[in-house]
């Protein structure tokens, strides 16, 4: 039988395939080992494995070599080494982590795949033994004290969010922190502060202790002032405590309150006085009060006061007849006479508001400096026709274009029934004029009403001494008295008593001091003296 050579091809193609699947049925896998591996490790340790392979089977290579563990213990530089040669030695380092729990037993297997995709795979073992080696822990830098209780006014504060302490606005109270020494310490200090409320409020709404020194395993109570704000809104606030060192992280625990309003509930929002720094002595300063309901009740009939108490000077209140809740009002203006010969210094200006049956009061203060005024002035009294009218003669300085000054005027009623007297001044036109409480005023019998009269001179007035001319009538029309008042108008620099204060001196009361009023009561006195007991009464004497 004869073959083509095509077919003979064929034929031996065949035969070699099944030579060579032949062999590949015959291959045998690699041999593998693990050494190195110690029988017991100490938790944060490391040791190194070598790994070992070797062909089983002519034309065989090994393909990679891997090794792994159990227990994830980390193993560098990689647990996988390709070779692709007849045999091939790895090493591996495996680091025993430093939490390691002693007595865990790891299971490392090492494994070679041939070429032709035989694999093999050998075992090792290694317990954990001895004690674990375990890092330091951090040093802590906070302050080393615990803040062990946080009061308001004896309630004690929890810095949980379900305990939460209820406080009245425009209200003072106490902050009491209780802390206790983990160990000796200097410069320790303490602050707290509400959060969330207008920081430009007037109201120390955070306070601060100096720094202080504790000692180990003692506990100590530090006391804070602290203020709601008249303007907090009604809502949830947190009162931070911060306790901190000099060179320490500081602790902070907040704690929450709650602002509510009360019923009855009024503040001054401002004590405005005129001048506000500075007034010579026999001058006068003019006060407004400017209040605010914040409560949630209607008020009505809230007195207000103005007073210099360390003068004996004061005013007659005012009486605001209703002010609806979160309303505004300002008070009438009060007039508050300073003696002429009052001492030099600096005085209260004192305003003082009671509200809700006169049970509430709030007051304000504000400071102004008296300088030397004309002691030795004295005033002038005239009688004519049953009146006293007592007024100073005494001139007066004016700035051009500066404030006002008053001229006071006293008139006195010594006859038996009520009189009617109208004020006029003669025209000026170098100068603005008003009379106040108005120009007409009716005095009882034995009594006596007081006339100011504000003199204003205009920008333009030309330096010198003015006059101005007062004319007092009665009821009838008829002239009373014709009162001649100097002014001496000078330039703004010029003008005495104009420092700091500057424009601010919007009033001046020229010689009417304490004398003035002696004289007053003087003459009612004398003239109810005078006039004996009334008709039907009859003189009591007595015989010895």
């Amino acid at each position: 039988m004869s073959l083509s050579k095509g077919s003979f091809v064929v034929l031996l193609m065949a035969v070699l395939s099944m030579l060579l699947l032949a062999t590949a049925t015959l291959a045998l896998p690699p041999t593998v080992s693990v050494s190195g591996v110690p029988a017991n490790v100490a938790a944060g340790t490391s040791f190194k494995a070598t790994v070992t392979a070797i062909n089983s089977t002519a034309g065989q290579t090994i393909a990679t070599v891997t090794l792994v563990n159990n227990v994830a213990w980390p193993i560098t530089p990689q647990n996988t080494v390709s070779c692709s040669t007849a045999s091939c030695v790895a090493e591996f380092t495996v680091n025993v982590p430093s939490n390691a729990a002693v007595g865990t037993i790891a299971t490392l297997t090492a494994q070679a795949t041939a070429n032709t995709a035989e694999v093999a795979t050998a075992i090792a073992t290694a317990v954990v033994s001895g004690t674990p080696v375990v890092p330091p822990a951090p040093v802590s830098n906070k302050v080393p004290v615990s803040i062990e209780a946080v009061e308001v006014d004896n309630f004690e504060l929890s810095s949980s969010e379900t305990n939460v302490r209820d406080l009245e606005r425009g209200n003072e109270f106490e902050l009491k922190v209780k802390l206790k020494a983990l160990a000796t310490a200097g410069n320790v200090e303490i602050r707290a502060f509400i959060s969330g409320v207008d920081v430009a409020s007037r109201d120390p709404t955070s306070a601060s202790l100096r720094p202080f020194d504790v000692e180990k395993g003692v506990s100590y109570v530090k006391s804070l002032k602290l203020r709601l704000p008249e303007s907090a809104a009604e809502d949830t606030y947190r009162i931070r405590v911060v306790v901190a060192g000099r060179d320490n992280e500081e602790i902070v625990q907040n704690f929450r309150i709650k602002v509510t309003p009360t019923d009855h509930e009024v503040v001054i929002r401002e004590l405005s006085i005129s001048p506000d720094e500075t007034i010579m002595a026999g001058r006068a300063v003019l006060a407004t009060v400017r209040v605010k309901n914040l409560g949630d009740s209607t008020e009505g009939d809230i007195k207000v006061k103005v007073s210099i108490p360390e003068l004996g000077v004061s005013a007659s209140p005012d009486f605001i007849d209703e002010l609806k809740s979160d309303d505004s009002a300002t008070s009438e203006e009060f007039f508050l006479r300073i003696d002429q010969c009052a001492k030099p210094g600096t005085y209260d200006v004192k305003a003082e508001v009671s509200f809700d049956d006169g049970d509430k009061v709030v007051s304000a203060r504000k400071q102004i400096a008296v300088t030397k005024g004309p002691c030795e002035a004295s005033p002038t009294a005239v009688a004519t026709n049953g009146v006293k009218i007592i007024y100073s003669t005494e001139p007066q300085s004016l700035e051009a274009g500066g404030a006002a000054v008053a001229y006071p005027v006293i008139i006195a009623n010594d006859g038996s029934a009520a009189r009617t007297y109208s004020f006029s001044v003669a025209a000026a036109d170098w100068a603005s004029v008003r009379l106040s409480p108005s120009n007409v005023v009716t005095v009882k019998p034995g009594d006596s009403q007081t006339v100011y009269m504000f003199v204003a001179a205009g920008k333009s007035a030309a330096p010198g001494v003015e006059t101005l001319v007062v004319r007092v009538k009665d009821q009838a029309g008829d002239v009373v008295k014709e009162l001649a008042f100097s002014a001496n108008v000078v330039g703004a620099s010029a003008a005495p008593g104009v420092g700091v204060a500057g424009l601010a001196q919007l009033l001046q009361l020229g010689l009417v001091a304490l004398i003035v009023v002696l004289v007053v009561v003087g003459l009612v006195v004398a003239f109810r003296r005078m006039k004996g007991p009334k008709e039907g009464e009859e003189s009591t004497q007595t015989y010895y």
